[in-house]
């Protein structure tokens, strides 16, 4: 999602975006709070969350894949991570691994997202 931070109106923008969405869904407004526990900014939630949703972009969560993201302004990093997956493949867990403000120490969160019965991955 953040490709480069020179534009500060864009990624702001998207991360406005984002943050309704998350809100807009069911189960997602406790990931929002989650993050807001943390020292990410805005854009950087919102960074981690669009690479956990990319981890879905196919349909089909496999363990082991990771999606990384960097902010430059903030200096903030991670990724999200497949953790596992169900045997019935409709519930997966998702691990992020947060550097907030360039701490070598990271942080991390785990969420299990499930598909629901329209075919989204929703927080359980």
């Amino acid at each position: 999602m953040l490709r480069s931070m020179s534009n500060f109106n864009r990624p702001m923008m998207f991360a406005f975006f984002l943050f309704g969405l998350v809100l807009s869904s069911p189960g997602q407004a406790q990931f929002a709070s989650i993050f807001k526990d943390t020292d990410l900014t805005a854009a950087d939630i919102s960074a981690a969350e669009e690479a956990g949703r990319r981890l879905f972009a196919s349909g089909a969560p496999v363990p082991g894949t990771k999606i990384g993201w960097r902010n430059e302004t903030s200096k903030s990093f991670g990724f999200a991570k497949i953790a596992t997956v169900s045997e019935d493949r409709r519930c997966a867990v998702v691990e992020h691994s947060l550097n907030a403000k360039g701490s070598e120490v990271a942080e991390v969160l785990r969420f299990k997202r499930c598909m629901s019965s329209d075919g989204r991955w929703l927080l359980e």
